[in-house]
């Protein structure tokens, strides 16, 4: 209860995602999923936003996700991050922006997450993400790529990335050096 709450968001209708973490040092913990069928961003921010008020969380709170949630659809006036932050505002909770104005490289996102696999920093309960277990077993690269061929599959691992790649990011242009960190500003 005393370290900074993690979420990030991965916008689809089919499903909606998100996923909660908590950072120790340079470990991670994933600690609940969100994985709505056949919703929306309202859905999935109004129940994410009621799932953290339901903590009494006294901690920071920061955003990660996908930044094409910049972007106003056909289907509502709003952009899917004006709709997660007034569904935050609505239940009183502080956060910080921590997504970009553009999403990193993809393989920038894997080789962030696969680099704290294999050094033994990233944790989770499968029992409390069950979606990430699946997306973790079966997504595989393939070619240039993620192969997103199964349109259930890939969405809850996006938004993993997204968060491990904005906490402790690994570009593919340092590799051979490994410049790993915790986000710039945050106390560890």
């Amino acid at each position: 209860p005393k370290l900074d709450l993690y979420l990030s968001f991965d916008f689809n209708w089919n499903p909606a995602c998100a996923i909660a973490a908590q950072l120790r040092g340079e470990e991670i913990f994933f600690i609940r999923e969100f994985y709505l069928k056949n919703s929306d961003t309202f859905e999935l921010s109004e129940t994410v936003a009621l799932w953290v008020s339901s903590l009494n969380h006294n901690e920071r709170i920061f955003i990660f996700g996908d930044a094409t949630g910049n972007s106003r659809t056909a289907n509502s006036k709003q952009t899917n991050w004006q709709i997660v932050n007034n569904a935050f505002r609505k239940h009183k909770l502080k956060t910080a922006k921590r997504y970009g104005d553009s999403n990193p490289a993809v393989l920038d996102r894997v080789l962030s997450v696969n680099n704290l696999m294999i050094s033994d920093r990233l944790f989770f309960c499968s029992e409390m993400v069950p979606e990430l277990v699946k997306d973790l077993e079966t997504v595989a690269w393939k070619g240039d790529a993620i192969d997103k061929s199964d349109i259930a599959r890939s969405h809850i691992s996006d938004a993993m990335g997204y968060l491990v790649f904005g906490a402790f990011p690994y570009k593919k242009a340092k590799v051979t050096g490994g410049a790993i960190g915790p986000i710039p500003g945050l106390p560890v």
